[in-house]
């Protein structure tokens, strides 16, 4: 309360002062520079980790009932372990958030969450946000009813919106035409499009494909999966731009993760 007090004593200060000051002078520090996460953490006794997922995209995450389930839950308890291990007096929860392909750079960039675990293919950076370094590699396939591949040359092809699969498409079959690329919302809207025959093919990360499908209750091997680019499709976490130290913090727990899970294989 009392640096607080100082604060808005200072910030009022700099405000009807005509003299021409630096905020850091009046000890404005931290409100135009406020501090991180870890920081906040360390100065608090009870800290909530606003933790951004998906709720249909396993392995990686998918909600069950009430529960999430995946990479990304077993990470952000990864989170509070180690934060709990080094700061044992510290109460650190964990609130999730589900996010979706439209608002998780969004969600990041405006501190409605702390970081989004996803299957965020690393690339061109979205403003306000970076990526982790990989926490998981796969291919983006073309998926189709067994014993069919897909004919760039007149058969339609389904995408998710906001996706970056499209571009991919677009870029394998250099001729493929607009009206042969149907957007779908959902990899369960896309799916039962495929079964009933509305497309011919969906295209998206395979590994992601591959649990949609148990998800539904289908069988993968009754499909055909045609990689387009193998292994090359590389997931990252979205983190704050301007949140350095947790960012080099994450990337240690996602090398810490992958030790633990090689070690168990």
């Amino acid at each position: 309360m009392i640096r607080a007090a100082r604060l808005t004593k200072c910030f009022l200060l700099f405000v009807v002062s005509t003299a021409i000051i630096t905020p850091m002078a009046l000890g404005l520090g931290d409100l135009l520079n406020p501090p991180g996460i870890l920081e906040k953490i360390e100065k608090q006794d009870k800290f909530t980790i606003k933790f951004g997922l998906r709720g249909d995209s396993s392995p990686i995450s998918h909600r069950k009932w009430d529960k999430y389930e995946g990479y990304c839950p077993d990470f952000a308890e990864l989170i509070r372990s180690q934060i709990k291990e080094n700061l044992p007096n510290k109460t650190i929860n964990i609130e999730f958030h589900e996010t979706s392909l439209k608002t998780r750079f969004r969600k990041v960039a405006k501190n409605t969450i702390h970081l989004e675990c996803g299957p965020n293919t690393i690339g061109n950076n979205h403003k306000g946000t970076q990526f982790s370094i990989p926490f998981m590699s796969t291919s983006v396939s073309i998926m189709t009813q067994k014993g069919r591949r897909f004919d760039s040359n007149n058969e339609t092809i389904g995408v998710l919106k906001s996706s970056s699969t499209k571009n991919s498409i677009k870029q394998h079959f250099t001729g493929l035409k607009t009206n042969q690329i149907q957007e779908y919302g959902s990899r369960a809207e896309a799916i039962n499009a495929l079964n009933h025959q509305e497309i011919d093919a969906f295209v998206s990360d395979q590994i992601i494909l591959v649990g949609a499908l148990k998800i539904l209750g289908f069988d993968p091997e009754n499909y055909e999966f045609q990689e387009l680019n193998p292994g090359n499709e590389k997931y990252g976490m979205i983190i704050s731009s301007k949140e350095t130290e947790w960012l080099v913090f994450i990337n240690q727990l996602i090398k810490i993760k992958d030790l633990e899970d090689q070690s168990q294989l």
